[in-house]
């Protein structure tokens, strides 16, 4: 019987996404099967596949990382000993510190994994010797020191573009608010979004909430802008707007930021003017105040009851998140869970009664297999370094 191999794919850049990369590497990898009389396993559950993580901090190995899903399918014998992991390099396996990355890598050895990258032909196994085993310290040294070197160039020539931006107004180039473009040198309104945004500040003026605002949009037909990856609906909700109104870029400010111990933080005062204004500052604030009216005049009393299902439902017709909302009090009343969806005005789901749904959760968690859940994240349980 055939062993079997299994490909790891990772590339970290959108540039990377738009070139070559993918088809590269999985080329690589059925080529070295063919020529070795190995089964390339390419059924969707076991391609392994990491577009936009970063090796150097580890990203590829969190719970929801391709690479960390391997290593549990190892763990769990999924992947049994005698099977073949291709990459293109170990540093598509990691660009970590070398005490991080080596004893990883010689876990999967030790557990029988044999690891070819395809780059170099070289073939790892458990009889892995000194030879193989200092080149592949050396491999995973450079491919540390490249990216530490690579982040350090890419902050410096940021922190240059801040200074600039500060000292003479320069612009930062293509990164910019949604509502701006880069045109010749400078920064120009985007007519079409200006106008949804003095859309959305005359109707915060008017009374209306952010929901509405977002259910008024959508019902229009204004097309959203933002990332797309944050909102797969392609729809206006309340964050979203909440976001255009409290975004002091609109004002023309720009406020540096940097990475400070690990997070990001402001790094010194606004610098004025540097943005096109779009909206006065009179009606910035006065939106500000009509939001902040609004919130004070909700009940801010804690419930004693929660949503069982935060997180864990869905719309049956759209896949958006159940949110709670209540519907006056009982008996007349009750609480519901709606879909985001609906709430936008996007989709045609209907209230769920909370009450029915939970007796309904009871039942299905009388029958969950609880230890399956703990050991499913025993990797994070190991990374966190959790202790009785």
């Amino acid at each position: 019987m055939k062993a079997k191999a299994y490909s790891y794919i990772r590339f970290s850049s959108p540039e990377q996404a738009k070139g070559d990369s993918y088809r590269r590497q999985r080329v690589a990898a059925e080529s070295y099967c063919m020529a070795n009389g190995l089964e390339f396993v390419d059924s969707k559950e076991y391609l392994f596949f990491d577009k936009g993580r970063s090796a150097y901090k580890a990203k590829h190995l969190d719970d929801t990382g391709e690479l960390a899903r391997f290593l549990s399918y190892v763990e769990n014998g999924a992947i049994s000993a005698g099977s073949f992991l291709i990459v293109e390099s170990l540093d598509r396996l990691s660009r970590e510190k070398v005490k991080d990355a080596l004893p990883r890598f010689l876990d999967l050895l030790n557990k029988g994994i044999n690891i070819y990258t395809s780059a170099d032909c070289r073939l790892y196994t458990s009889d892995v010797d000194e030879l193989d085993l200092f080149a592949s310290i050396i491999h995973m040294s450079r491919a540390h020191s490249e990216s530490s070197i690579k982040g350090h160039r890419i902050s410096k020539a940021w922190g240059n573009k801040q200074a600039r931006a500060r000292e003479s107004l320069t612009p930062l180039g293509a990164a910019c608010p949604y509502w701006l473009k880069l045109e010749n040198g400078a920064y120009a309104l985007i007519p079409e979004r200006v106008d949804a945004i003095k859309q959305i500040f005359d109707l915060a003026l008017g009374g209306i909430g952010q929901r509405l605002i977002a259910k008024t949009l959508n019902a229009e037909g204004v097309p959203i802008f933002g990332s797309t990856n944050r909102n797969k609906s392609g729809a206006w909700g309340s964050s979203s707007v909440g976001k255009i109104l409290c975004n002091r870029a609109l004002l023309g400010e720009y406020q540096p930021t940097g990475i400070v111990e690990g997070e990001r933080q402001k790094i010194g005062e606004p610098v004025q003017g540097f943005y096109p204004i779009v909206v006065l500052e009179e009606i910035f604030y006065a939106a500000a105040k009509s939001r902040n009216e609004k919130l004070v005049s909700k009940a801010t009393k804690p419930s004693i009851n929660f949503n069982v299902w935060q997180g864990i439902a869905k719309c049956e017709l759209c896949s958006e998140s159940m949110h709670l909302v209540n519907k006056g009090t009982p008996p007349k009343g009750s609480k519901y869970l709606r879909c985001y969806g609906a709430a936008k005005g996007v989709c045609r789901g209907k209230l769920v009664r909370l009450d029915r749904s939970e007796e309904i959760f009871r039942e299905i968690l009388a029958k969950v297999d609880s230890l399956s859940l703990v050991q499913d994240h025993q990797g994070k349980l190991k990374k966190g370094g959790c202790r009785s």
